[in-house]
């Protein structure tokens, strides 16, 4: 009988910097990286494992996928936001974001 063995890899960097240029002017960037690395199992039925099935009970260690596949997410994102005020009535208000996203699924042939 084979064990799953579920591996799952995060890795999270955020971060983000305020500065005033001048007492009118604020500058605040971010920048944010996201990568998950995990096993690609597409679960199992309802029927069987949580509500009852004719042919008896699927057990919870059961593989239905190859035991090689995998899933591989990487989120990327950086981010600006500029303030100035003009006067105590007017202010200019400038953000720009870029995002950016890759889903790499590796199944066995």
């Amino acid at each position: 009988m084979r064990k799953l063995y579920l591996v799952l890899i995060i890795l999270k960097i955020s971060a983000l910097y305020d500065m005033s240029i001048c007492d009118r002017t604020k500058l605040t960037l971010q920048t944010q990286y996201f990568k998950q690395c995990q096993d690609a199992q597409t679960g199992l039925p309802a029927v069987g494992t949580v509500f009852p099935n004719l042919n008896g009970k699927i057990p919870c260690d059961r593989i239905v996928d190859e035991p090689d596949n995998y899933i591989e997410r990487t989120f990327f994102s950086t981010a600006y936001s500029l303030k100035h005020r003009l006067s105590d009535n007017w202010t200019v208000h400038n953000r720009f974001r870029y995002a950016t996203s890759r889903i790499y699924i590796e199944k066995a042939q």
